[in-house]
């Protein structure tokens, strides 16, 4: 049993890490150092100053013991400072992650519910993210939502949900 609760200042470091886990899931053998990580300027809008905006939207699942186990928030970029996931200015970001021994157990599904839901509450229209086109798990969770593909680059597909 997951719990879900609204990200908070304090979660800073875990997104981070959540960050790095969308990031670097399937490079097993190629992640670099999370100092290294941390200094990538097309990564930091993610996470950095989270919670400052209205529109920034998230949530964290935590194990019965308490421990953050996984987290998924929405962000809305501008032009001038587009996510990968970039539809238009008013198409906010999802951005979502479970640790590695927390994954295919519906932890990511909940989260996702719990951000459409709110998304939905909220009158937002669509939402937009970029997957690895790779992790067939979280394509398919993406498409059983209903995200549909609006474009693909190599291994990555940048998907939209009409809400």
């Amino acid at each position: 049993m997951i719990k879900l609760r609204p990200i908070n200042e304090s979660d800073e470091i875990f997104l981070w890490d959540m960050l790095f886990e969308i990031t670097y899931s399937l490079e097993v053998n190629r992640k670099p150092s999370k100092q290294i990580f941390l200094k990538r300027q097309d990564i930091y809008k993610y996470v950095k100053g989270f919670g400052l905006e209205s529109s920034d939207i998230g949530f964290v699942a935590e194990s019965d013991e308490g421990r953050s186990i996984g987290a998924a928030w929405y962000r809305l970029y501008k032009a001038d400072n587009k996510g990968f996931g970039y539809i238009d200015d008013n198409t906010p970001e999802i951005s979502i992650a479970v640790s590695e021994e927390y994954r295919n157990k519906g932890v990511g599904k909940e989260l996702l519910e719990a951000l459409l839901e709110n998304a939905k509450k909220k009158g937002i229209s669509a939402l937009s993210l970029n997957v690895d086109s790779r992790n067939t798990a979280a394509v398919h969770l993406f498409e059983a939502q209903g995200f549909k593909a609006v474009s693909n680059e190599e291994n990555t597909q940048v998907m939209k949900l009409s809400l």
